[in-house]
């Protein structure tokens, strides 16, 4: 069985990340199978540091096994989008792919044209609640829906990473329950960290200070500006603390004039993009989200995997995959104060925040394995051939 994973690119983010996962463990697995999935993994627009993790286990597997294509890199290089298709459309044919498996919409309607062209079926993850992309406006926001809406229905499956995007994306555009299934997000074990190593670009005036991390894209869903804007009087109480912000994103310019406006340079750095999440992980006392909404969030669960405490904003998603007081603390997302005031408290309490990220720790590992979400998807890729 050959099987296309389509996603517009391999940055340090959370649809990406659960492709890699996929795709890793997918590999390790069907090595040991009579008939494994040999992998196309095509990310369309660029690549990203996640391209390396792939072609290191390219390299390392079988490379039958698993291949790569980027945008940013010869055929695809500044090449428009319908050369693009046209690239794809070929690939598909010549390399006899039974299955094309989207990411996101714009993937979907990539696929769907090749569905409608030579009849290869495709499936579609959806990684968040809202299908349409959060920055056109106006004719070509309609035009980018209705194209949506055509793609999504040619579609053989739809996959949630929950129910509260499964119930968004159906309501939306009108999909059928039938055409459904719920395959979470998985995490792989944690790789143990050399207490001694710092990743790239971490401060060595942070080292040995209680250090708090947010981890994600630098937007408005992300809305780390409300972890800054905290910041001051987390500080009065805990003067040493630090806060470390990984990702990359359109407000990275205002961010740091925030930081500046609140003087807040020694204690407060956008780190960037960053391949060692891990890493930065096992440094921290700590995660923070304030996202106003997510799928199935991946640095939560990251994070609860290697044992890190976490405070997340009450929405859609994070309370998915948070019981406050057992495996996290939530916190009231319109009330900065009552951020402050949980923050304080899973960072003076130590015996117990450890005790809670313990009891998480054990609880991701039972229901958000990388294992189990790559069995559910091979499952679902042979009942759809079969």
């Amino acid at each position: 069985m050959k099987v296309l994973q389509l996603i517009h690119n391999l940055r340090a983010e959370g649809a990406q990340r659960v492709v890699v996962n996929l795709v890793t463990a997918t590999s390790l697995v069907t090595t040991t199978e009579s008939s494994p999935i040999q992998q196309l993994v095509c990310a369309w627009k660029s690549g990203g540091p996640l391209a390396q993790h792939l072609l290191a286990l390219s390299e390392r597997e079988n490379k039958q096994s698993l291949s790569l294509i980027l945008g940013d890199q010869d055929p695809l290089q500044h090449k428009s989008f319908f050369i693009r298709l046209l690239y794809l459309h070929k690939i598909v044919r010549q390399q006899q792919i039974d299955l094309v498996h989207a990411h996101l919409s714009d993937a979907a309607i990539i696929a769907a044209l090749i569905n409608w062209s030579i009849g290869i079926p495709f499936v579609i993850t959806h990684h968040c609640p809202n299908a349409m992309p959060p920055n056109i406006r106006g004719i070509k926001a309609r035009l980018y829906a209705r194209l949506i809406h055509w793609a999504l229905r040619r579609a053989s499956v739809h996959i949630a990473i929950s129910p509260a995007v499964q119930d968004k994306v159906a309501s939306d555009f009108r999909l059928q329950r039938a055409q459904w299934r719920m395959i979470p997000n998985g995490v792989p074990l944690p790789i143990t960290s050399d207490p001694a190593h710092l990743p790239l670009g971490f401060p060595p005036e942070f080292i040995n200070k209680p250090l708090v991390i947010a981890v994600g894209r630098l937007d408005a869903v992300k809305d780390v500006a409300q972890l800054i804007t905290i910041m001051p009087q987390v500080l009065l109480v805990m003067p040493h603390l630090r806060l470390a912000i990984v990702g990359e994103g359109p407000l990275r310019s205002q961010l740091q004039a925030q930081i500046q406006a609140l003087q807040l340079e020694k204690s407060v750095i956008l780190a960037g993009l960053s391949t060692e999440v891990d890493a930065w992980l096992h440094r921290a006392s700590v995660l923070v989200s304030c996202s106003c909404y997510e799928g199935v969030p991946m640095a939560l669960l990251e994070a609860m995997n290697c044992g890190l405490p976490v405070v997340a904003s009450d929405v859609t998603g994070n309370r998915d995959v948070i019981t406050h007081g057992r495996t996290g603390w939530l916190y009231e997302k319109n009330c900065p104060d009552h951020l402050v005031s949980t923050l304080l408290k899973v960072l003076d309490d130590r015996t117990h925040a450890l005790q809670i990220a313990t009891a998480a720790t054990l609880w991701v590992r039972e229901h958000y394995s990388q294992q189990s979400m790559a069995s559910s998807y091979q499952q679902l890729y042979k009942s759809l051939l079969a």
